[in-house]
């Protein structure tokens, strides 16, 4: 597999640079590189659930320290945990604060992504983290504007086609889960074994969900969008999300602007000033709410539900 030389080699070539023999060696191409690469590892590890780099692990609660308030238990993150991914059971719920995991269930079943080494790295992560370095030292290396701007124009689509064909390796384990699923449910003619089949039920809904979810945010699909009228002031509890949570939305208007705040906590996007005509709109994808005009506090205004 590739190591760190490799990732160095990679960037540098791709900005038509001189390669180096060591990591560590006393050259400036070397020093560019080795002065940066980590942060960007991590940068590009956050932002996406790359899949060579998720790992799993069960953390038992801290002793002594629970949470004063909101939930039972506190977990310390594993030392590699870059982001949390979710738990192995999706209808536990759970908040991540600095580096704990917070719960209401232990042990905490936690899917993560991990701090990897470039030679752990699938072939896409690889050239996508290649393609970042790249576009870090640049002009350091090279002093050139034109060329720097192009690298980070690069490293973008890279990312973009990256995330595409790592999500396709997870659309197929979908199948496999909702085939195994169905295997396990089909079980329930010959066994009596009830927490099998409920746990096969639970498996087939979840996976149902975030299919749905997938297919949804790929497209603006018109049979999927939703309209209704919403006086300011009021409660609308219709909006769901991916993963099939409720959201419970109140309104507060403000000199032209309107917030949003969740019942039940959850940070919802705050509407910059609106100068469009009369339209909200709703990103199953990305959880934002997005107001684009507002009339006088008594006005009706429409809603779109992605």
């Amino acid at each position: 597999m590739a190591g760190l030389t490799d990732l160095f080699n990679a960037a540098l070539v791709f900005i038509t640079a001189e390669k180096v023999t060591t990591p560590d060696e006393e050259s400036e191409e070397a020093r560019r590189c080795l002065a940066v690469w980590e942060q960007l590892r991590d940068e590009v590890l956050r932002a996406y659930a790359w899949h060579s780099a998720t790992r799993r692990k069960s953390v038992t609660a801290d002793a002594g320290g629970a949470p004063d308030f909101g939930w039972t238990y506190r977990f310390t993150l594993p030392a590699d945990c870059i982001r949390v991914i979710g738990l192995s059971d999706p209808a536990v719920a759970f908040s991540v604060e600095g580096r704990f995991l917070l719960s209401d269930t232990t042990p905490a079943e936690i899917i993560y992504t991990a701090r990897i080494d470039p030679e752990l790295m699938d072939a896409l992560l690889f050239d996508t983290l290649a393609k970042r370095l790249a576009a870090e030292i640049a002009f350091s290396v090279t002093n050139s504007t034109t060329l720097t701007a192009k690298m980070f124009d690069i490293y973008q689509k890279v990312m973009a086609v990256a995330q595409a064909a790592d999500g396709r390796e997870s659309m197929a384990a979908l199948v496999n889960t909702v085939i195994d699923a169905a295997l396990a449910l089909l079980m329930n003619q010959t066994t009596t074994d009830d927490t099998l089949v409920a746990k096969a039920q639970r498996i087939a809904a979840q996976a149902l969900i975030n299919a749905r979810g997938l297919v949804l945010a790929d497209h603006d699909w018109s049979f999927a969008t939703a309209r209704a009228a919403l006086t300011y002031g009021e409660l609308f509890t219709t909006w769901a999300d991916q993963t099939g949570n409720i959201w419970t939305v109140t309104l507060t208007y403000t000199a032209n602007r309107v917030s949003f705040a969740g019942t039940d906590g959850t940070e919802v996007d705050e509407a910059a000033d609106v100068t469009a005509a009369n339209e909200w709109h709703f990103e199953a994808s990305t959880k934002k709410l997005t107001v684009y005009s507002v009339g006088d506090p008594g006005a009706t205004v429409r809603v779109d539900e992605a």
